[in-house]
């Protein structure tokens, strides 16, 4: 003779669900939508039979879970004639709908009351580490004359490169050298491949795994400038790095 009662907790992807049910079939069917909505290592579920069940309650706690699964963090009280959820989505279009099927689930003489707000949906981390670098000043490492020595100068930006490489685990750091076209050419690929690897060489010493360096050198294969002046030729002479998600070595 208990009233139906159902509470959801819903924080950091666990779930806590604490309610009645109208049969064990209804059990079942809840517990089916826990499982392929959160996952059975993440639901934590505790059901009482009622003896005598309303005639909505089962479509109440159905689209109830419905709702929860398109928030990132939920709070629902339902109880006689009262339904209160609070939360947070991501995904304003889901909730929106989600919202509908449970105001249309809800008899009209119990009250719905719904606070969930909406926030923008982060890009993932892989775009915020490529922006993030893309604007970081990383191409101004300078070099001994005709060595692949880095000036001491250069220390500070490769080191700001390996801080930002630390948080962005999983992420490729391709290094890549450049020359003028001053000489021989195959004195300036190999100039511009130890630069490069000198590069790569510092920013392992600083703690990033080799497996995550991917080092070229290109020679005078790619200028950004004319070789016939010497401000020209100092800017071929460069290292360009990228961050680059795994994916995209791949197919390099």
């Amino acid at each position: 003779l208990d009233p139906p009662h159902l509470s959801i907790e819903y924080r950091r992807g666990q779930l806590v669900f604490d309610g009645s049910t109208s049969s064990l079939a209804h059990e079942f069917t809840l517990s089916q939508l826990a499982e392929e909505a959160f996952g059975t290592h993440s639901a934590t579920l505790k059901f009482r039979p009622l003896v005598i069940p309303p005639d909505s309650w089962q479509q109440i706690t159905i689209a109830l879970i419905n709702a929860v699964a398109v928030t990132r963090t939920a709070s629902v009280a339902a109880e006689g004639k009262s339904v209160e959820i609070y939360g947070i989505t991501d995904d304003g279009a889901a909730w929106s709908n989600r919202l509908a099927s449970l105001r249309a689930a809800i008899p009209s003489d119990v009250a719905l009351h719904a606070e969930v707000v909406v926030i923008p949906q982060s890009p993932p981390l892989a775009d915020l580490c490529v922006r993030t670098f893309s604007r970081s000043d990383n191409g101004k490492i300078g070099f001994k004359q005709s060595s692949a020595e880095i000036r001491t100068p250069s220390y500070a930006t490769l080191d700001a490169i390996i801080n930002l490489a630390y948080d962005c685990q999983g992420m490729t750091i391709a290094i890549t050298g450049h020359s003028d076209s001053s000489g021989n050419e195959v004195f300036n690929q190999r100039l511009s491949l130890a630069r490069a690897q000198s590069v790569a060489g510092y920013l392992a010493r600083g703690g990033l795994a080799a497996d995550r360096l991917l080092v070229t050198g290109a020679g005078s294969l790619f200028p950004v400038a004319e070789n016939s002046n010497a401000l020209g030729r100092r800017l071929n002479r460069r290292i360009e790095i990228q961050m680059l998600p795994t994916r995209r070595r791949a197919a390099l």
